[in-house]
């Protein structure tokens, strides 16, 4: 509920349209639809799937899958910040296969 709580404020701050470019702007419309269509399975398993097996993990890979797509369309506002979060996770990478 926070992160529409918050995707409401910045549309109130903003305005809806110009909110909407900006998010489906050719450099973030791959981070907004992961966001808003993990945003949008969160509240269905959330609120209607109280018995399916598993739902409280699925849930947490909902959360996580939210708050890495909302990170990456933040730092989409950073110039260069995306090259280097990837040239980061790269390296890590990198060190970690070459053990």
């Amino acid at each position: 509920m926070g992160n529409i709580i918050a995707l409401c404020g910045s549309c109130f701050l903003t305005g809806p349209a110009s909110q909407t470019k900006k998010m489906f702007h050719e450099s973030r419309w791959i981070a907004t639809i992961m966001y808003l269509s993990s945003l949008i399975a969160t509240l269905v398993v959330a609120f209607f799937c109280h018995k399916m097996p598993g739902q409280g993990p699925l849930l947490i890979v909902l959360m996580i899958c939210q708050y890495i797509s909302v990170a990456w369309y933040c730092i989409s506002y950073i110039p260069f910040a995306r090259q280097m979060v990837f040239r980061l996770f790269s390296r890590v990478y990198a060190e970690i296969m070459e053990e």
